[in-house]
């Protein structure tokens, strides 16, 4: 089945320089792959991707 929505919580967050943080997602349908993942595109975006 092909993921059609992907939503992440909190929508925004700031973290320090040596910070974790942890983003829950959530992909539907329920039947979709549900493998994220999610990488910095520099030091104020992160893109969050699904895996199929």
């Amino acid at each position: 089945m092909t993921p059609t929505g992907l939503s992440a919580t909190p929508d925004s967050l700031t973290v320090t320089a040596g910070s974790t943080a942890k983003i829950k997602t959530t992909i539907t349908p329920d039947t979709a792959p549900q493998t994220v993942t999610a990488t910095t595109a520099g030091t104020d975006l992160i893109d969050i991707e699904v895996i199929q």
